[in-house]
Formats: C-alpha cells, sequence, structure tokens
C-alpha cells in the first residue's frame, strides 16, 4: 500500500535563521510506497523539489510529472519513498 503526507516544517527556533532561503522548506510532502508497482499520486497545489527519493537524498531536483494536463500526477517507484520540499 501507499501513505503520504504533509508536514509543516514552519519553526520560530531561531538556529535555523542562517540557512539560505533556497535551503528552507516550509512544507513537506512525504510518500512510501511499500507495494510491488508504481504508485501514480497527485502533488499537492505549489511548486515542489524532490529532497530525497529512491536513487539520492539531498538532491533538490523538480517533480516529473506523469501528465502535465491533469491531475499533478507523479511516480513514486515501487517499495520506495519520497520527500518533497514546497519552494513558494
Amino acid at each position: 500500500g501507499v501513505v503520504s503526507f504533509r508536514v509543516d516544517n514552519r519553526t520560530e527556533d531561531k538556529r535555523w535563521d542562517n540557512l539560505a532561503a533556497e535551503e528552507r522548506y516550509d512544507r513537506l510532502f512525504v510518500a512510501y510506497n511499500a507495494s510491488n508497482e508504481d504508485a501514480k499520486l497527485s502533488l499537492p497545489e505549489g511548486n515542489w523539489v524532490i529532497l530525497a527519493d529512491n536513487q539520492e537524498t539531498d538532491c533538490r531536483k523538480p517533480v516529473a510529472l506523469t501528465d502535465e494536463t491533469s491531475d499533478r500526477a507523479f511516480t513514486v517507484a515501487k517499495q520506495s519513498g519520497i520527500i518533497l520540499g514546497k519552494i513558494d
């Protein structure tokens, strides 16, 4: 099966103030796909980058939409996870 959730990553902790804007993500989207098949999910509204996937961590690459004209669908590889950061 697949489980996904959003995380409010905002903080008032001053220790993070020294990070550059492109290194801070106020919202995260996390998905785990435990099935033996790739899963198609709908991307939440906004602009997102992949922070970690089944191939690498700290990658900061664009989300590849499977069909840009429909429901903003993207794929989570079988038996893997993905973490997205919102860049708005």
